[in-house]
């Protein structure tokens, strides 16, 4: 025992420590309760509010505290409104349908006014819970956005099974939601002091199963054709390296081609001065003229090259 309180460290914790595990614990459920009975009822309410999703983007932070405290404030009197409803039955011993019916409409409207007047004064001292202005900006936009994919919150699971953690100075929550068209995971954040101040709020759609197995296959249809492509585009600039040898071999027979008739014109030029001096001689021009055409066609002598006439224009 001695040991023990010689050496706090080694056998337990000090009252210090004790006392703020035990303070961050009921903060903790504190904030459970809040998010599923105050703030998530209060979000979703202002984000089905045409009126204030008209305003959200262009009013300060600041407003958008009111708002979200006044809307605090009528859902609270609305919940009195009822409790006091149910002490007026109990008193007059009969339904509220009933009492209505049993007055004249100046009578009911006065009587209704008096309710009205006695849930918004109780409602004042009703606990409310501190909203950030940007958090509820915030907490709209992702909302009003996670309602198109995933609809309307039907329910959400209970404080108790709400998955919770302590970072530093806040409380993260993770609340999970069943909505109309599939499943979605609530974040909120809140301050770990007594004010337990929302900080931010948020709605994330959760992919199921189908949506998983969709994204997949579209994401392994992406890849294949884009290897595909790759691929075609790889065959297609080896395919043209074939055409340069061709575009090569084709200029030179072109040069060739070219050499030969310059040759022959050469021969001819070279030759016709002596042609037109020695008329008679049959022999020397048929040698002439093969020796000519063997040149255009690029033959190295003039076997297989036959004269058969030779026609003189001068």
């Amino acid at each position: 025992m001695i040991t023990c309180v010689l050496s706090l460290g080694a056998c337990g914790k000090n009252d210090t420590e004790i006392a703020k595990e035990q303070y961050e614990a009921s903060n903790v459920e504190m904030a459970k309760n809040i998010a599923v009975s105050r703030i998530l009822p209060l979000i979703e309410k202002m984000s089905n509010d045409a009126d204030i999703l008209s305003k959200k983007d262009f009013v300060t932070t600041e407003e958008m505290a009111k708002f979200a405290d006044d809307a605090q404030l009528k859902n609270n009197a609305d919940i009195i409104y009822g409790d006091i409803a149910a002490e007026v039955e109990a008193y007059y011993g009969m339904t509220m349908d009933e009492l209505y019916n049993s007055m004249d409409e100046s009578s009911l409207m006065q009587f209704e006014n008096s309710l009205r007047q006695e849930a918004e004064n109780r409602a004042k001292e009703y606990e409310r819970t501190e909203v950030s202005g940007y958090a509820m900006i915030s907490a709209l936009n992702s909302f009003t956005s996670a309602y198109e994919k995933v609809g309307q919150i039907v329910e959400a699971e209970s404080p108790e099974n709400i998955d919770a953690s302590v970072d530093g100075t806040s409380i993260v929550l993770n609340i999970d939601t069943t909505c109309e068209k599939g499943n979605a995971k609530v974040e909120m954040v809140f301050s770990n002091d007594r004010f337990l101040k929302l900080k931010s709020a948020s709605l994330n759609p959760v992919e199921n199963i189908k949506g998983l197995m969709k994204k997949a296959a579209l994401n392994t249809l992406i890849g294949m054709g884009t290897v595909f492509a790759v691929l075609v585009f790889l065959v297609f600039v080896i395919s043209a390296f074939n055409i340069f040898p061709y575009l090569q071999k084709r200029k030179d027979a072109n040069k060739i081609a070219s050499k030969g008739v310059d040759n022959a014109v050469n021969q001819i030029s070279e030759n016709e001065q002596l042609l037109l001096n020695n008329d008679n001689d049959d022999e020397e021009l048929v040698a002439v003229i093969a020796a000519a055409v063997a040149a255009y066609e690029g033959s190295a002598s003039t076997d297989g090259f036959i004269v058969r006439s030779i026609r003189r224009h001068f």
